[in-house]
């Protein structure tokens, strides 16, 4: 087995070991959620390279988390596009029913911001497109079922 696939091996199952981040039963006041919510947009928003953007988002979130809101784009993404659930389910190893709940979030207009990075025009944005054809590539990458190499039925 080349490197590079033992490399895809091991990241894939490192994907599917990590588990759901939980959220403490305890709750917050409304206004202070509001006050931090705000300051880490800020926050967020004073990030001046993608540099150190991602080091943020690796010091802020566990990998689970990274992970969990990349499958959360990535889902929005393939729905935009069109896929179907079996084809979403295979990718991104989500059930028929968180699908369902972010097909009907999109149809109620939940992503429109989201959904404004995603255009499929000519005005989209050259590191948008990028980003997109990336993202296309991923999908065509061999997923290891069993130590056998297939492609996604898509």
């Amino acid at each position: 087995m080349s490197i590079h696939r033992s490399r895809l091996k091991i990241v894939l199952f490192q994907y599917t070991v990590v588990g759901m981040p939980h959220i403490s039963p305890r709750h917050l006041h409304k206004k202070i959620v509001q006050k931090i919510q705000k300051q880490l947009m800020r926050t967020l928003l004073r990030l001046d390279s993608q540099f150190r953007a991602q080091f943020f988002i690796q010091e802020l979130l566990t990998e689970t988390e990274q992970v969990m809101l990349a499958k959360r784009l990535a889902l929005i993404f393939l729905l935009k596009k069109e896929y179907s659930y079996v084809q979403i389910q295979r990718i991104l190893q989500l059930s028929p029913t968180t699908i369902d709940k972010f097909q009907k979030r999109l149809c109620h207009g939940d992503f429109d911001t989201i959904m404004s990075h995603i255009k499929t025009n000519k005005k989209e944005s050259s590191a948008s497109r990028s980003f997109w054809k990336e993202f296309q590539e991923l999908l065509d990458l061999p997923v290891f079922q069993n130590d056998y190499i297939t492609r996604p039925r898509l």
